[in-house]
């Protein structure tokens, strides 16, 4: 081969290379469809007329509560619904201990694939002012907190309640039997940042001192705030009739949603672990999108978004943002496109981690049990807890060698064993005779 056949093919060669970078590069013909995922919305008899009130993640599954005394369990990778649950669920949250909680139709625990706690039966029980919790948060202390649609808040420290109402807080009573929370926060010092009907400002509690931020000692002009939540920097976001509020703990900063078009109050406000600020109105805004510079707003004429009213939002760990939609219909036509929308800027990641995987491996035990339980399972789990059917702790401990349980101590009936390791957690149920 000769010196220019030579040089000839290195340049075949080097743009072969090129070729090969350049596809890899650039974006695939269908990247705007990849960014967007949608369920819900394609099964007449799982969708009609259910609507996503909150969202929670589960290792591979998402949880998704509904407006129809229904939770949805949803296998991330495939959206498939693979089991549901009879609760109404307005909110979850996760507890100090990595249990799910749910609030809505009463106040559960979730424990496997069911769920326990007080609902209308018995919430007297533990000092419920009422069965209807509307909203959730845990602080760094395990203590729960639950607004309600009209009873106030409750401090339940896993055992009873408190009540802050008008009487011991700075709430308003607005109609007979009515302190309405709109929503609580819980900041990285374990202050509880909440909003309510009536008051026009944000409320924080030290656990001692309430203070409330409003138009008189701030630049706060609104006079209702629907939402409030707290990002990764500790930073306070309000939504509000007017736009968006930020806090850093000395300054109050006004972002002026108006510039953009919008004139509805903001409903929603969720921050990303990037601080990309994701927010709705509610109405036919579609999913709007801050940046800390530059909004962005997901409508029916530049996206593939289903819907423009936006009810909810939810991200999940890897940046996917999960939204419930509707469309809501000119004159003369029906309701439609209800559903999930699930979207993220360079597609949609749902695999499953290998870790979570593991899960799905069977154990095997005695069942029902007189005296000792014996644990088989490929699994090396090394901590145990026994939880009644109220969701009380009643066995703990290290495993011994042998992975067997003493619970010749408990009355009959049926119990939950939650068993653990470093990186995962099991639930099953077992009976006692």
């Amino acid at each position: 081969m000769n010196f220019t056949n030579r040089i000839f093919n290195i340049r075949i060669a080097l743009f072969a290379v090129l070729l090969i970078v350049a596809g890899y590069l650039s974006p695939p013909a269908n990247a705007e469809e990849d960014e967007w995922k949608f369920f819900l919305n394609d099964r007449p008899e799982l969708w009609d007329g259910y609507l996503a009130s909150c969202f929670i993640e589960d290792g591979e599954y998402m949880w998704v509560g509904t407006n129809r005394q229904l939770v949805f369990k949803i296998f991330k990778e495939t959206l498939e619904a693979v089991d549901t649950l009879n609760f109404s669920a307005a909110d979850m949250a996760y507890d100090r201990e990595g249990n799910i909680w749910m609030v809505g139709s009463g106040l559960k625990k979730l424990v496997g694939d069911t769920l326990i706690g007080w609902d209308q039966n018995n919430f007297q029980e533990i000092g419920l002012p009422g069965p209807y919790p509307s909203y959730i948060s845990v602080d760094s202390t395990g203590i729960f907190w639950l607004g309600f649609n009209g009873e106030g808040l409750v401090r339940f420290d896993g055992e009873s309640c408190m009540l802050f109402d008008e009487t011991n807080a700075p709430f308003k009573r607005l109609h007979p039997f009515q302190v309405t929370i709109n929503s609580i926060a819980v900041d990285k010092n374990n202050n509880i940042w909440i909003t309510a009907v009536g008051v026009p400002g944000l409320i924080k509690y030290d656990h001692q001192n309430w203070t409330v931020y409003d138009s008189t000692n701030t630049s706060l002009r609104a006079n209702s705030y629907p939402i409030i939540v707290v990002d990764k920097k500790n930073h306070i976001w309000a939504g509000s009739t007017f736009g968006l509020y930020k806090f850093d703990g000395t300054t109050w900063e006004y972002f002026d949603i108006t510039k953009i078009g919008v004139k509805d109050p903001i409903l929603n406000v969720v921050v990303d672990k990037e601080n990309n600020v994701w927010c709705s109105t509610g109405h036919s805004t579609g999913l709007i999108k801050f940046d800390g510079i530059e909004w962005t707003i997901f409508n029916q004429l530049n996206s593939p978004i289903h819907g423009n009213q936006v009810l909810r939002i939810y991200v999940d760990k890897k940046q996917n943002v999960w939204i419930q939609v509707t469309h809501i219909p000119e004159s003369g036509e029906v309701w439609k496109q209800r559903g999930v929308n699930i979207y993220r800027k360079g597609g949609v990641i749902l695999n499953v981690d290998e870790n979570h995987s593991l899960i799905s491996q069977k154990i095997v035990f005695p069942n029902p049990v007189n005296d000792i339980l014996t644990i088989i399972s490929e699994i090396d789990y090394n901590f145990y807890e026994v939880i009644d059917l109220k969701g009380f702790i009643i066995l703990s401990d290290k495993f011994d060698f042998n992975k067997s349980i003493d619970v010749s101590s408990l009355n009959s009936g049926t119990y939950c064993l939650r068993l653990n390791n470093d990186f995962i957690s099991k639930t099953v149920f077992f009976i006692k005779n």
